[in-house]
């Protein structure tokens, strides 16, 4: 029953299958009440989906400012070209175009540094 079960394991990548793996094993080694472990088990599982859930939406706001922020700047000059013809034009020098590629590295930057910081491992 113990190769079948980490056979299972190996097959299906899931957390809450290992634990129930783990849980069955061990309490056929150990003996005692398996419905009661069981039962445990399984409100251990529902309240990890509740914290799993509620960390989604905690989360979610720093993931939209991760693609608003470099957003914001493109529809800003795109918004500006528009109202005041030849906007852009200054941005076509050699001096220009070495602060569109700063700024294009440092709007990256911190997509990345944001996306990081709204990835939270439970």
């Amino acid at each position: 029953m113990e190769a079948v079960l980490n056979r299972l394991i190996e097959r299906v990548d899931s957390e809450e299958l290992k634990i129930f793996v783990h849980t069955v094993l061990i309490q056929r080694i150990v003996g005692g009440n398996l419905p009661e472990v069981l039962s445990h088990m399984a409100g251990t599982l529902e309240e990890r989906e509740r914290v799993h859930k509620e960390i989604k939406t905690l989360t979610a706001e720093s993931k939209q400012v991760s693609y608003l922020l470099p957003a914001m700047p493109v529809v800003m000059v795109i918004m500006m070209n528009l109202v005041m013809p030849g906007f852009l034009n200054p941005l076509f020098t050699p001096f220009g175009l070495v602060l569109l590629a700063i700024v294009i590295v440092l709007q990256v930057l911190a997509f990345v540094i944001i996306s990081k910081m709204s990835k939270v491992r439970v």
